[in-house]
C-alpha cells in the first residue's frame, strides 16, 4: 500500500471507498442517532474513514462528518451526545463539560479536519493515476469517469480552500432538563470566538444544533435516536 510521512512518521494508506450513498437519502449512525443527508450532498463519515484511520497515528483528530452540500459550501461537523447515564442519582447535566473546555476539544477537532484535507488531497496527487484524471475532469467535467472517492475529496479539497466559506457545526444532545437551553447557549458564546481565533485565516459560519433545533442552514439534515426508529 502507498505511504506517506507526515510529522515525521510513516502512515500507510489504505486503498478502499468508504462512501456510503442511500437511494433518496443518505443515512449515518453517530452516538445514538441515525443521521439522514440529502442525496446531492457528498457526505464522508471522516472520523470512521480509512484515510482518517492512517493518518490519526499521527496525532491528528477528527470531525464525525465532513460534506460539500449542493451550494458548495463545506461542513465540518461534531457530534456530542451526552446520553442519560444508567445510574442512580447522576443525571445527564452532572456530566457536561465546561463551555469552555468543549469549544476548545471540538476547536481543535476542526483544525486538524481541515489539516487532514490537505494531508489526503497531497497523497492523491502523488498518484499519478489520479493526476491524469483530475486534468481530464477539469477538461470534460462530469463526463469524467467516476473513480470511487476522488471527486468527492476533490471538491472537499477545493471547498476547504482558505478563501472560501466554511460552516463548522457542533451538534449538542442532550436529554430533556431545564439546563439544556442555558447550556447551549454557553457554549454558544465560546464556541464562534475560539474556532475564529484558532482559524484566522478561514471565513467560518459557526452553529450549534440539535435534533430539537435544526438551524436553517442544515435543514436539509434529520436526525432521530435510534429508539425512535
Amino acid at each position: 500500500m502507498p505511504k506517506s510521512t507526515i510529522f515525521r512518521q510513516t502512515v500507510v494508506f489504505p486503498t478502499t471507498n468508504y462512501l456510503l450513498m442511500g437511494h433518496s437519502v443518505q443515512q449515518f449512525h453517530e452516538s445514538g442517532l441515525l443521521f439522514s443527508f440529502p442525496k446531492d450532498w457528498q457526505v464522508l463519515k471522516y472520523d470512521a474513514h480509512p484515510y482518517f484511520r492512517a493518518i490519526s497515528g499521527a496525532g491528528m483528530r477528527g470531525a464525525d462528518f465532513i460534506w460539500v452540500d449542493s451550494a458548495g459550501v463545506l461542513t465540518l461537523m461534531e457530534v456530542k451526545h451526552f446520553r442519560q447515564p444508567s445510574q442512580p442519582g447522576i443525571d445527564a447535566p452532572d456530566l457536561l463539560p465546561p463551555p469552555a473546555e468543549l469549544a476548545e476539544a471540538v476547536g481543535r477537532k476542526m483544525a486538524d479536519t481541515l489539516m487532514g484535507i490537505q494531508v489526503v488531497e497531497g497523497y492523491l496527487s502523488r498518484k499519478w493515476t489520479f493526476r491524469v484524471w483530475r486534468r481530464l475532469a477539469q477538461l470534460i467535467g462530469k463526463r469524467a469517469p467516476q473513480m470511487g472517492e476522488w471527486m468527492v475529496w476533490q471538491n472537499l479539497h477545493r471547498a476547504g480552500e482558505v478563501h472560501r466559506p466554511k460552516r463548522i457545526v457542533l451538534w449538542l444532545e442532550i436529554p430533556g432538563c431545564e439546563i439544556t437551553q442555558r447550556y447551549t447557549a454557553s457554549v454558544r458564546e465560546v464556541f464562534a470566538p475560539f474556532l475564529r481565533d484558532q482559524l484566522p485565516d478561514f471565513s467560518l459560519e459557526c452553529e450549534i444544533s440539535s435534533s430539537h433545533e435544526i438551524p436553517k442552514s442544515l435543514s436539509g439534515i434529520q436526525a432521530i435516536h435510534r429508539d425512535e426508529q
